[in-house]
């Protein structure tokens, strides 16, 4: 009976994570297409970053949700292979969860791009050769819209990602390790 018991448990749970992850994922998608569609200042992406933040709060979720995973074996010995499906699930679905909002976003921007590069390009044929100040504050103008990343992500979010989604397994194999030793002696 208690074996029903837990497998009945862990059916549900991974019921209302299937639902969770299903959820999480089509609004994602939805704000991918929207995203698609937004029309921003090509000098002022800032809107694409509430999108980044978004999908970075998915991602933490499920680094969270990982994280809770070591206290399913608080009574039993570390066993790596009980910790697969989680693993698998988890990184899969964060990955998916953070890039799929920010492609939307990707291919908005490398469009504004590619259409403020072509106008300025037409203009520049405009510019008389022999005035260089004029075409050097142009070709700099240029330069200036090619520097804008496509991706609306700044670095301190990916190293606030990695340090969420990377240090917590780290900590577990540690703690896996010490009691290992602890036990072995």
């Amino acid at each position: 009976m208690l074996d029903i018991v837990f497998v009945l448990q862990s059916a549900c749970l991974w019921i209302i994570i299937a639902d969770f992850i299903a959820w999480r994922i089509s609004v994602s998608y939805v704000i991918s297409n929207f995203t698609q569609t937004l029309r921003v200042d090509i000098y002022d992406t800032a809107r694409y970053r509430v999108v980044a933040k978004m999908a970075t709060s998915d991602v933490l979720i499920v680094a969270g949700a990982m994280a809770f995973m070591p206290l399913q074996s608080l009574d039993a010995e570390f066993r790596i292979w009980n910790y697969q499906a989680g693993f698998i699930i988890g990184i899969s679905t964060a990955i998916c969860l953070f890039m799929v909002p920010l492609i939307g976003a990707r291919h908005s921007i490398s469009m504004l791009k590619s259409q403020k590069l072509a106008d300025l390009i037409k203009l520049r044929s405009a510019i008389p050769k022999k005035d260089v100040a004029q075409l050097e504050a142009h070709l700099s103008h240029e330069d200036r819209i090619r520097s804008i990343p496509n991706w609306p992500i700044d670095l301190n979010l990916i190293t606030r990602i990695i340090g969420y989604v990377i240090i917590p397994p780290i900590a577990w194999v540690g703690a896996a390790l010490v009691e290992q030793i602890v036990n072995a002696n």
